[in-house]
């Protein structure tokens, strides 16, 4: 299990959302937690009016100021996103869990060769209620890709926590604490063969009042 290294969170109240977008964007900054040409790690643990608000706003702020390691690569085939999302009922809100990935393929005729994970993908978990608590103690997000067919070779990017078993990366879990959204950015994962099938998921968890767990699992597929 990798630890994050925690900043001080930005605890600024929001007056409200009919406020300029440049104000509300000034506010919700999130926190780099780490950094690295193909995975950083975003977190966030202030107080907002609109949680739901709140995530696409930091959505936007991280699709347009990721690191400049993580600028975008032009594909090399055919472009696809595979999206998925889960929520988990939990007090007044949900933990939900998120992944949007952007892929990369080669289709030449009858079968496709190469999936490729590009820049700009993300996941995420966010607790979008306030009771029993604001912030969940611990933050938890892990991720993971699956390439299915014949003579399937994977390859990752070195040293970023990214694992390998078989023909199925894994990144994760990392926690952060006192916080109530986490986003990892990622690229730079590929399988190549006579593919038939590419999976991702997703699975953030996070724990309240001590000792209870809630957790959501995102997953979807693509037949190629």
């Amino acid at each position: 299990m990798m630890l994050g290294c925690i900043l001080s969170a930005l605890n600024f109240p929001i007056c409200g959302f009919a406020a300029e977008k440049s104000l509300e964007e000034n506010y919700i900054v999130p926190q780099a937690i780490y950094l690295s040409k193909y995975s950083s790690v975003y977190s966030y643990g202030g107080q907002v009016s609109d949680k739901e608000a709140a995530i696409k706003i930091i959505e936007k702020y991280l699709s347009s100021r990721v690191s400049p390691a993580d600028k975008k690569a032009e594909p090399l085939g055919y472009s696809y996103t595979l999206n998925g999302f889960a929520q988990t009922p939990y007090g007044n809100g949900y933990v939900s869990a998120s992944f949007h990935s952007n892929l990369d393929l080669d289709l030449p005729p009858g079968f496709t060769t190469r999936v490729t994970v590009m820049d700009g993908s993300y996941s995420y978990t966010a607790w979008t209620g306030t009771s029993p608590q604001y912030n969940s103690d611990v933050v938890m997000l892990s991720d993971s890709w699956t390439w299915s067919g014949l003579g399937i070779s994977v390859s990752i990017p070195p040293g970023v926590g990214f694992s390998l078993v078989g023909t199925t990366v894994t990144w994760g879990p990392m926690e952060v604490y006192n916080q109530w959204q986490m986003w990892h950015y990622f690229s730079g994962l590929t399988g190549s063969g006579g593919l038939t099938l590419f999976a991702e998921s997703c699975m953030g968890s996070h724990r309240f009042q001590g000792n209870t767990w809630v957790t959501a699992n995102a997953s979807n597929s693509m037949v190629l």
